[in-house]
Formats: structure tokens, sequence, C-alpha cells
């Protein structure tokens, strides 16, 4: 099955569009009986399939029905939460290697990369700050966007 997204701008009502293939074995008919819609999948496999898609295109199919809405918050808050769990790992692990004394910091070969790092968990905490509260009761969801 091929699913693919896309955003229209030709003033539709939501302007999205989303466009399912099947592939059948050569000597096999397609009957209605034996089609399936994709909202009646179970919800691991459809968070599998949601998975080959881009965040943004996930954050777009949540306007198509209350199910995709609830399988792509899902999908988008456990990346939000993967996200922050790998940059605090990877901010303490280089925060390790570096000198203590900040005269030393300046000139080591992970300089830059520690201040790359220290941006991006500053700016994820203060997001989880903003939102966190309202992520876990599910009152929203965390957006797909950049930081």
């Amino acid at each position: 099955m091929d699913l693919s997204v896309a955003d229209s701008s030709d003033g539709g009502d939501s302007g999205l569009s989303v466009h399912f293939a099947t592939i059948s074995p050569p000597n096999m008919t397609i009957t209605p009986q034996f089609l399936v819609n994709m909202l009646d999948l179970p919800t691991e496999i459809l968070e599998k399939v949601l998975l080959y898609i881009s965040y943004e295109q996930i954050g777009k199919l949540r306007r198509v029905s209350t199910r995709f809405n609830d399988v792509g918050s899902s999908l988008l808050n456990s990346a939000f939460q993967r996200l922050q769990t790998i940059m605090l790992q990877r901010f303490q692990q280089i925060k390790s290697q570096m000198p203590r004394r900040e005269s030393a910091r300046r000139n080591h070969p992970l300089a830059r990369e520690c201040d790359i790092v220290e941006t991006v968990h500053m700016r994820l905490t203060l997001l989880q700050m903003s939102f966190g509260k309202h992520i876990e009761r599910k009152h929203c969801c965390f957006f797909a966007g950049e930081v």
C-alpha cells in the first residue's frame, strides 16, 4: 500500500488530500469486500504506516479525522519526548568530555558542538516548560516545526 499526502492550495475545504494505492497480485481481482479502510486498521499498524511520512505531513493529516488526530498526536508527542531524551544524553556526554576551566573549553575540539547542543537543549527545555503540562493532559499536541 502506498500513502501520499499532498497539500493543495486550490481553495478546498482542508487543503489536504490523501491518496492510497493498492498493490495486488496479478491474478487477483479486488472486490469491495476485500478493500480495507485505513481507519479500520489497528492503532499499532496505523502508527507504523504514518511513520513513513514526515512530521509536517502527520500534522496536516491530523485534520482528516479524529482517529488520525489521536494517532498523529501520539506520534508527534512521543517523537518530542524522544528528541528531548536524546538531546539531554548528548548534552551530558559532551559536557563530561569538556574541561572544567572556561579558557580551556574555548579551544577544545568539541566546543562548537557543545555550544550547538546546549542551545538546542535549552530551546527544547523551554518548549517543554511551556507546553509539557498541556501535552501530558492531552489539551494540545506538539506541533512539527523547526527549533
